[in-house]
């Protein structure tokens, strides 16, 4: 048994894993007292421990220990955990030491970290990274040897879009990854400071990778290169194994930048190189053999070996910025001072500097005519780190937002809202763009998003009722909700749990005044509600209208202590009924159904009480359609075809006071004369039917009275539609054109 990897991921605590290899036991089960242990920094032995008897070995020979079975496969993309504990997890540091020790023997079988006491550890922190052992290594071993490992720590920052659980490749061996990867610089920084001038100024160094086929991927042996003033002695960064972010981009920050809110999401943390960079030094990329000797000069800022403090190359209490279109490195990476602009002398504070996006202010980034339409609202059920709020521009896609744009949240009550600028952000091609809450988005999602607000930001929509704008210059120029923000409650803005979706295609206009009916609004009601799964950042649906007519049947009727009518739609799902359809019984009004909402499984639930306020899709007043008797005509009508009717009126069999009426799993069609009868199953109170086995929302055969709750199954398949959905989430940034239920 080997370790091989062992993960601290920047991103996520509660997703750190510890990788160990055994090709000899493949699908073998472990019938031995082997123990993992973590022995913390100054401690004498471990502390907590993981016992592997039982665990059986998967054919790839890996076995994994995480800390939470489920989240590791939902981040991971479906790889498997083997075994979960707390010896590696939220409360593990990157300083820890690994053992693999058999208990039979009294021996140590392989090791990660030293286990003196007084040891520093600072060749194995693994703060923010990862550990990663070379390939070359073909045995365990009792003793550390730091040469067998590529440790990436706090100053290697790794993300979990990094780590590679069940996959035992070291940094240089990444596919696409090696000294073919072309890096140049585009932008160094270092700003001027209005207020304590003497702390350490924020500084960044950003590189970009101009070949698109090299993004989402770790770099070869290149080296980022420091020449302080006309030092010929340089400090330098090993870049092999650091990624090139989806937009091209490695951003090298030191403390103080990383913790600049706005530029937290582009910088890759490596506090003690970017930290001495002054205006007046110079920044070389070098390609280096596996020594670290220098081969070549790829790209360069300034004269190797000159002091350009006080020249025009100079940018202290500013920055420097490559033009755009001088995206070639030059021959042997001479610097060529024509190709940049500099601003030095305090010309440039913090909120000029753009990490992660590639802005010259020299050359038109945008058009001054885009237009943004708000596409998607999103409170996940699942986790606040989901929430985004998505926007798509027709014009502008490929482009960067013009200045003065921002997102605008008021919450109840709120007459100042929370703003989030994304003025000079880079607009994917396909134009949709997303602005999420927490970095915790890219695991969640599959991607980046475009702009990471924090939390109390204007994408924290915490459902409820909330008002939405895309506003420039402080002029709302696309709303979502309620444009008084006194309404307290409105009940057709409310996405609580849940999502709003915009129907329109791509040819809507954005409007100062929010109009519901071109909405899909799924709060947090029942079957209605959304978790991340659900929703589909960078990716809007272009909706069309309905191409078929709407079926709608009754499918449950229920009067115990929680009275409600359950309807459903056989061939149409997530989709606004616009008809003028109405809920029928005798000696009470209708109700219309018009503008009321199919949920994502083609049902709505009409209750007449609040005992199952959490699966209705909507609650009526005490008296109205839903409050059934067990002994009435209730009916749908309006339908482009016949109406649908259940009659207990007719037969004393099909009076259901005080239980409920559940039709059969195979009737999809309209009855308009209650002719198929015998294809609903009435359970009446006499039968010990109690609110616990009714299930509104999930329409399940029944043949009897249980006395436990139906397990909740989805829709049967009707007749074949062609009704128009939201569809799964593909997680890929692309305008579609539709999914069909």
């Amino acid at each position: 048994m080997m370790i091989t990897e062992v993960a601290h991921p920047q991103d996520a605590n509660n997703v750190r894993y510890i990788e160990i290899y055994n090709p000899s036991c493949r699908d073998l089960t472990i019938d031995e007292d082997i123990t993992v242990g973590r022995i913390p920094l100054g401690s004498v032995g471990a502390v907590e421990t993981v016992n592997l008897r039982g665990v059986q070995v998967p054919s790839d020979g890996f076995i994994i220990i995480c800390f939470h079975q489920i989240i590791f496969q939902n981040t991971y993309n479906g790889s498997m955990c083997d075994k979960a504990s707390g010896v590696i997890g939220p409360s593990s540091v990157g300083t820890d030491t690994y053992v693999i020790y058999s208990e039979a023997d009294d021996r140590v079988i392989d090791i990660y970290g030293s286990r003196q006491t007084t040891d520093t550890r600072d060749d194995q922190d693994i703060t923010n990274g990862r550990a990663v052992r070379k390939t070359s290594t073909d045995s365990p071993s009792s003793l550390f040897r730091s040469s067998e490992w590529f440790v990436f720590g706090t100053q290697d920052v790794e993300m979990i879009s990094d780590m590679d659980p069940r996959e035992w490749v070291t940094p240089q061996e990444v596919p696409g990854s090696g000294s073919d990867i072309v890096l140049i610089i585009t932008e160094l920084v270092h700003p001027f400071m209005t207020t304590d001038t003497n702390s350490p100024k924020p500084i960044f160094i950003e590189l970009y990778c101009p070949n698109r086929d090299d993004w989402n991927t770790k770099i070869g042996n290149l080296h980022l290169i420091l020449y302080s003033g006309g030092s010929t002695y340089p400090d330098r960064l090993d870049l092999s194994g650091k990624s090139i972010n989806s937009r091209g981009f490695l951003t090298i920050c030191n403390l103080q930048a990383y913790n600049e809110p706005l530029w937290k999401s582009e910088c890759a943390y490596y506090d003690k190189f970017p930290s001495g960079v002054n205006g007046g030094d110079t920044v070389t990329i070098a390609k280096v053999d596996k020594s670290g000797n220098i081969l070549s000069f790829v790209d360069t800022y300034g004269v190797r070996g000159n002091d350009g403090t006080g020249g025009t190359d100079d940018f202290t209490n500013g920055r420097a910025v490559r033009i755009r279109g001088y995206d070639t490195p030059n021959a042997n990476g001479v610097f060529v001072r024509s190709q940049w602009r500099v601003y030095r002398y305090n010309n440039h504070k913090v909120v000029n500097c753009n990490p992660g996006v590639w802005i010259d202010e020299g050359v038109p980034l945008f058009s001054l005519d885009c237009t943004f339409l708000l596409t998607e609202l999103a409170d996940p059920q699942d986790s606040p780190n989901g929430r985004f709020v998505e926007i798509y521009t027709k014009e502008c896609g490929g482009q960067h937002v013009p200045p003065g744009w921002e997102i605008a949240t008021w919450r109840p009550y709120q007459v100042v809202p929370v703003t989030t600028s994304i003025a000079g952000r880079y607009i994917p091609e396909d134009g949709i763009f997303v602005v999420c809450v927490s970095a915790a988005f890219t695991w969640i999602y599959g991607f980046q998003c475009d702009v990471i607000s924090g939390s109390n930001s204007a994408a924290d929509v915490a459902g409820g009722v909330v008002t939405v704008a895309v506003r420039k210059q402080g002029i709302s120029k696309d709303v979502y909700g309620s444009s008084n923000v006194y309404d307290g409650a409105d009940p057709n803005s409310n996405f609580l749990s849940g999502r709003a979706v915009r129907l329109k295609d791509s040819d809507a206009m954005p409007t100062m005044v929010w109009n519901p009916d071109e909405w899909i609004v799924m709060p947090g009601r029942g079957s209605m509600t959304a978790r991340t799964g659900d929703c589909d950042p960078g990716d809007w649906v272009v909706e069309d209208e309905p191409t078929e007519p709407l079926q709608l049947i009754i499918t449950e009727l229920c009067d115990n202590e929680g009275k409600y009518v359950e309807l459903h739609s056989p061939n149409y799902r997530s989709r606004k009924i616009t008809e003028d359809i109405f809920l029928v019984r005798s000696s009470m009004d209708d109700v219309s159904l018009k503008g009321y909402m199919l949920d994502h499984k083609g049902f709505i639930v009409l209750c007449g009480s609040s005992a199952w306020s959490a699966q209705c899709n909507y609650v009526l007043p005490y008296g109205s359609m839903t409050e059934t008797n067990g002994n009435a005509y209730v009916a749908l009508r309006g339908l482009y075809g016949p109406p649908d009717v259940y009659v207990s009126q007719s037969s004393s069999s099909f009076v259901f006071t005080g239980g409920r009426a559940v039709r059969s799993t195979t009737n999809f069609n309209p009855d308009p004369w209650f002719s198929f009868s015998d294809s609903w199953a009435v359970i009446s109170a006499g039968s010990g039917c109690s609110a616990s086995t009714c299930d509104p929302g999930y329409w399940a055969q029944v043949v009897e009275c249980d006395t436990s709750p139906t397990a909740p199954n989805s829709a049967p398949t009707g007749p074949k539609g062609k009704g128009k959905g939201k569809g799964q989430n593909s997680r890929k940034r692309r305008l579609r054109t539709r999914s069909s239920v």
